[in-house]
């Protein structure tokens, strides 16, 4: 014989059920794994979409220190990195870290003619000597010279030092790898 299920009588089928306390005990179980689930979601969501669009964490950018680097001063710094500039593969990228016009600047210290590391002056005998207080970085298999700022002082450099796009966030600087601005 079948027991109803709203009175426990033996009866018909169907109808309403009543829940015992074990089961009332299993559905808030599962109601509070259910919330604590959407709340490991949401927290996910806003963790993976926080900060679009403030390039804060591309996977290009690289901190670069430029915190006790003095107007008119420069620091060089090697990046590992893995990435593709003007056509080629890199493994690491050499900069030079520039404060100029109380801007930090991150430029590329490749030459601007196929071949050589840009690398600082030091007293190259090759630089016009009515130049060389202009001049800070050379190419020493052109012989080409460029300015703090990056910009073409004498030799056969058809344009300016490249430079990657610089930007501060809370004090740090970083610069952005796959942002290469060609000089002009």
């Amino acid at each position: 014989m079948e027991r109803d299920l709203r009175s426990g009588e033996p009866g018909e089928r169907g109808g309403a059920s009543v829940a015992t306390p074990r089961m009332r005990k299993q559905l808030r179980l599962l109601a509070v794994l259910a919330a604590f689930v959407a709340v490991i979601i949401v927290l996910a969501f806003v963790g993976a979409f926080r900060n679009q669009g403030t390039n804060a964490h591309l996977p290009t950018a690289v901190r670069i220190d430029a915190r006790s680097l003095a107007e008119g001063t420069y620091a060089q710094a090697t990046i590992q990195t893995d990435v593709v500039l003007d056509g080629s593969h890199y493994s690491q990228v050499a900069l030079f870290i520039v404060r100029t016009s109380g801007q930090v600047h991150a430029l590329w210290a490749h030459s601007t003619r196929p071949g050589c590391r840009v690398v600082p002056f030091r007293g190259q005998a090759f630089v016009d000597a009515s130049r060389r207080g202009e001049v800070r970085f050379v190419d020493p298999c052109g012989g080409a010279t460029w300015a703090l700022d990056g910009r073409c002082v004498a030799g056969p450099c058809p344009r300016g030092l490249d430079e990657f796009a610089v930007y501060e966030r809370g004090g740090v600087a970083f610069a952005d790898l796959a942002a290469l601005h060609k000089s002009a």
